[in-house]
């Protein structure tokens, strides 16, 4: 389907952007992202997406269950190898009816959503996280090539098209 291969493809804009970088690079905290490192921002996304394809295997997906794996924030190569898992498991995937666990002021709820409708969610969740990691190599790494698009939505490309 059309949405997995848009989700495998901004996987691997990411995975792009972490082979630039030294694995110091990817670990260390910047004062411009308030004391995160590249690294923290991966380990979230990977694990949202691992919360995901989880919750399709059971039916049921739950963002705040996740890991919180501390490798994938200072072992860049195995953030890399999670990623080309992540992305090649993704292609894969089909369309169905699942269930969201949310939680909000302590109460629990279920949401009606659908694999694809999650993946979409990750796709635009991963492109925030993906400006947020320009940002700070823009800051403190500037000798870094990054791609124009990388961080910017679909839609705001499809605009500045138009101009």
């Amino acid at each position: 389907m059309e949405i997995c291969i848009h989700s495998a493809t901004i996987l691997h804009q990411l995975s792009q952007l972490l082979n630039q970088l030294s694995d110091e690079q990817y670990a260390k905290p910047l004062s411009c992202m308030a004391q995160n490192s590249i690294g923290k921002h991966v380990r979230h996304v990977i694990e949202c997406y691992q919360c995901m394809l989880q919750g399709i295997e059971n039916g049921l997906v739950d963002y705040d269950k996740r890991a919180r794996n501390l490798q994938l924030e200072t072992d860049k190569d195995f953030a890399l190898e999670i990623l080309h898992s992540i992305s090649e498991t993704i292609l894969t995937v089909k369309e169905r009816p699942i269930q969201l666990s949310v939680t909000y002021s302590d109460i629990s709820s279920l949401v009606q959503t659908s694999v694809m409708r999650e993946i979409t969610y990750n796709i635009e969740h991963t492109v925030h996280h993906l400006a947020i990691i320009k940002m700070g190599i823009n800051v403190a790494f500037p000798s870094v090539q990054i791609p124009e698009n990388v961080g910017v939505a679909s839609s705001t490309l499809r605009y500045q098209a138009r101009l």
